[in-house]
């Protein structure tokens, strides 16, 4: 096993002090000042190496964890840097998840309860107060029936496109109180609200303690449209609405605002209904799933 430098140096220079003589010290306290400025310049060059990874960590973007006493890099304590400002993305706008015409989150609930409580408001004899319901279906005319003296209402289809509502996937989401707070105008405002669903009527109980639970109806005073036996989806709508000026309507697909868009060869034959969209119709994902 060899020595340290410091213990050769020691151990060669002992037997010439005892024997006292001290010319034959000079060859290795000259070798002793060699091996001296070696260790130095291995001092300098450890500390060098401290400095040096301590700079890389601190311009690092991402947390690189050191564990202590790695012996390659002795005495450098853990650091971990954080992403600045400069480096995050913005978040998605509602255009970059949102299909054409539709509006993000609690921005299209706000306008929807808005619009609903501008067309309640309206003076019964005015033209101005109409419904979200195509006079004419057939014509594709973007043109609505008026309210006249009936109860403003307005619809929230539950359903999302080509499916049924499913109460279980929904308990697992988080509930929108943009939502919440627009249904709570309404209610202020002596709007009725009806949720629509092709779920057959045994489902009721189910869906208002699931409503009441997320905020979105919370003393079970709302009207809740389910099929009855023999009924098809627009029946149970035309039922639920019957007396009511619907004045606005949340759904994720146009087939949500009225039974036509089943049944267009042509989708874009439509196109001129796309004028109701963000006025009285309002595209949204589905509010609870």
């Amino acid at each position: 096993m060899q020595l340290p430098v410091s213990r050769w140096l020691l151990a060669g220079a002992a037997p010439l002090l005892l024997g006292g003589c001290v010319a034959a010290v000079a060859p290795i306290v000259g070798g002793g000042i060699f091996v001296g400025k070696q260790i130095k310049d291995e001092v300098a060059e450890r500390r060098a190496l401290r400095e040096g990874a301590a700079a890389l960590r601190a311009a690092t973007p991402a947390a690189v964890p050191v564990e202590e006493g790695d012996p390659g890099l002795p005495g450098v304590e853990p650091v971990e840097a954080r992403l600045t400002d400069l480096t995050e993305l913005p978040p998605p706008t509602a255009a970059d998840i949102l299909p054409q015409g539709a509006a993000g989150g609690s921005t299209a609930y706000a306008a929807f309860a808005a619009r609903a409580m501008e067309l309640a408001a309206a003076d019964p004899l005015s033209a101005r107060r109409r419904s979200a319901v195509l006079a004419d279906p057939a014509s594709l005319r973007p043109t609505t029936r008026p309210c006249g003296l009936q109860r403003g209402a307005v619809l929230v289809d539950l359903d999302p496109a080509g499916a049924l509502f499913d109460a279980a996937r929904a308990q697992t989401q988080a509930g929108d109180a943009g939502l919440a707070a627009a249904l709570a105008n309404l209610r202020a405002a002596d709007i009725e609200i009806v949720w629509l669903s092709g779920l057959p009527w045994i489902a009721e109980e189910e869906l208002r303690g699931l409503l009441a639970a997320r905020g979105l109806d919370p003393a079970g005073a709302d009207r809740i449209a389910l099929l009855q036996t023999g009924e098809d989806k627009p029946a149970a709508r035309e039922r639920a609405l019957a007396g009511r000026c619907l004045q606005a309507v949340l759904g994720d697909d146009r087939a949500d605002f009225d039974p036509l868009f089943q049944y267009l060869r042509r989708p874009e034959a439509a196109a001129s209904l796309d004028a109701l969209l963000g006025d009285v119709w309002f595209l949204v994902p589905t509010p609870l799933q």
